[in-house]
């Protein structure tokens, strides 16, 4: 039972949702990465010589018990509740991090790569060409939680693209790209000059884009939005 309660955690993205916390990429209700912390540490001390789980039956289940309560806070209403209260606003601050970073460094803005001369700027601006060049890992940690939160919240949108839709990363896409669903299918290049996160992330943001990570509702109503039902013609 040990091992198929720790396979859920991994499975249901639970412990992917502690990493991005632990890295500080967003938070996580107050009690969610202790709970974890407590499992791991029970595992750590108790094993056999061939790494396998050796719990008295009091162990046993408490890990059981722990794993289920984190299981819980991620399902249905939990998984929509982390996702408004915690990954929402960690995208937001981050977006505001990316303004600001692009200001700092001026012309190198949309450069793909550093450069010596980069090196030769202020700390100031060398920082901030660091973080743009370092977007990966934090960006890509956010849309990983959204994905599993959207997952778990058990609600559908109509976007018939679900997740992988433009639409999940730019609410107003369409207003942007006039090719949009094409270059979603890969018919059509994305009019970023260099497919670098921080250069697609600077033209959407440079051409009022509004990234975000909605929940299924906030989706299915920007797909209505683009793709509106055609009135029905009635007999007189």
């Amino acid at each position: 039972m040990t091992i198929e309660a720790i396979q859920h955690l991994q499975d249901s993205g639970t412990a992917s949702l502690v990493a991005a916390a632990r890295a500080g990429y967003h938070a996580l209700p107050a009690g969610m990465v202790d709970e974890y912390a407590a499992i791991e540490q029970l595992l750590a001390e108790h094993t056999d010589r061939w790494g396998r789980p050796d719990l008295t039956a009091d162990q046993l289940r408490e890990v059981t018990g722990r794993a289920d309560k984190l299981m819980g806070a991620i399902l249905y209403g939990g998984a929509q509740q982390i996702l408004t209260q915690h990954v929402q606003p960690a995208l937001a601050a981050l977006i505001d991090q990316v303004r600001t970073d692009r200001a700092t460094v001026g012309r190198y803005a949309n450069e793909p790569a550093a450069s010596v001369a980069m090196l030769e700027e202020s700390d100031q601006v060398r920082e901030a060409v660091v973080r743009l060049h370092s977007l990966v890992p934090h960006y890509g940690a956010l849309r990983a939680s959204w994905e599993i939160l959207r997952k778990r919240s058990m609600k559908a949108t109509v976007d018939p693209l679900g997740t992988n839709s433009p639409l999940g990363e730019v609410a107003n896409m369409p207003d942007l790209f006039a090719d949009w669903e094409p270059a979603a299918h890969g018919r059509t290049p994305w009019p970023w000059a260099f497919p670098v996160l921080h250069i697609k992330l600077g033209w959407i943001l440079d051409n009022d884009g509004r990234i975000w990570l909605p929940t299924a509702d906030q989706q299915t109503e920007a797909y209505k939005r683009h793709h509106p039902e055609p009135k029905r013609a009635y007999a007189a």
